[in-house]
């Protein structure tokens, strides 16, 4: 197998363990630190399976309606070095275990490329999301159908607790296989999932004690106060009026991507089916747009390691 970009590098994973939903529960009873070692290696055909639902898992809700097996194979396609072109994108997985399936993948999608399957693929989504009504969605959807544009989206997810330390030679090793490229974009998409904080504000908390657990009308009542800052938080975020501090971030290296952005979009996912909406902290998709400026891109790598420098 090809290791065209394999490193190794220690990471730490400490604190609270994360629920399904990646939010944190309690640190009381975790670990401080598990060490664990990692390579990075390019993807092969035995990640199929495992790059499909970390796409699923980036796409929440809405990866009912996308078809992944081609994103699938692109990650891996493009992962494969070719005659005259350098081969894109990278695996993470535990050292001396490069059967297993990897923890995280980073990779990048030419959305210009009309002939892809992928491509298209995500083209027709986005042109879904993306609403006429808000200024930074019509640039952004200008942006893509733009002839003189070249947007390539970059392809990131990692399981849940991976530590963010894992992501600055990830995007490093991603960067500059992208500028080594025969061709260059003009424009870096980046698709990410994000929750509402507001959804935690102390008005969604649950009365303690027998009384919340007893009667139909405490019951009525508590879900009266969980509503309200859900709906609150709902009606920011679709109209744009959201501040940063405002949203959470599953991936802590967002917020400097966000920061270098030319334009930001934010749109809700449906809720789970089945579940109570009520009671689910409002989940989103945010699409960001850097120009792919190599003084822009060094800038975002350098606040990264500053950020999520390795414990020592």
């Amino acid at each position: 197998m090809s290791t065209k970009t394999k490193r190794e590098r220690n990471g730490s994973i400490s604190g609270g363990e994360e629920g399904e939903d990646g939010y944190s529960t309690s640190s009381s009873y975790a670990p401080s630190a598990i060490d664990v070692s990692f390579n990075y290696v390019a993807p092969t055909e035995i990640d199929f399976m495992a790059l499909k639902r970390l796409i699923q898992q980036l796409y929440h809700t809405h990866s009912t309606d996308l078809v992944l097996g081609p994103l699938s194979d692109h990650i891996i396609q493009l992962g494969r070095q070719e005659a005259g072109d350098s081969a894109i994108g990278t695996v993470v997985k535990v050292e001396d275990d490069e059967d297993g399936d990897p923890f995280a993948f980073a990779s990048a999608l030419d959305l210009s490329n009309k002939e892809s399957e992928a491509s298209k693929t995500l083209l027709a989504y986005y042109n879904r999301v993306l609403t006429p009504s808000s200024k930074a969605a019509s640039s952004i959807s200008s942006l893509l159908q733009s002839s003189d544009a070249r947007v390539l989206q970059i392809f990131h997810e990692r399981m849940i607790n991976m530590p963010p330390q894992i992501m600055p030679p990830l995007y490093k090793m991603l960067f500059e296989e992208i500028q080594s490229s025969q061709q260059t974009p003009t424009h870096l998409l980046f698709f990410s999932r994000v929750f509402s904080t507001e959804a935690f504000s102390d008005g969604e908390e649950e009365e303690e004690g027998p009384s919340s657990r007893s009667g139909n009308g405490k019951q009525k009542g508590k879900k009266a106060k969980k509503t309200k800052p859900l709906n609150k938080a709902i009606t920011k975020m679709s109209t744009g009026a959201s501040a940063e501090e405002e949203v959470g971030l599953f991936h802590p290296e967002d917020a400097f991507i966000a920061n270098h952005a030319l334009h930001t979009f934010t749109f809700r996912f449906p809720a789970v089916k089945d579940s109570d909406d009520s009671f689910n902290a409002p989940m989103y998709g945010r699409i960001a747009i850097i120009k792919n400026d190599p003084q822009t891109l060094q800038k975002l790598l350098e606040e990264m390691n500053t950020a999520f420098a390795i414990p020592t």
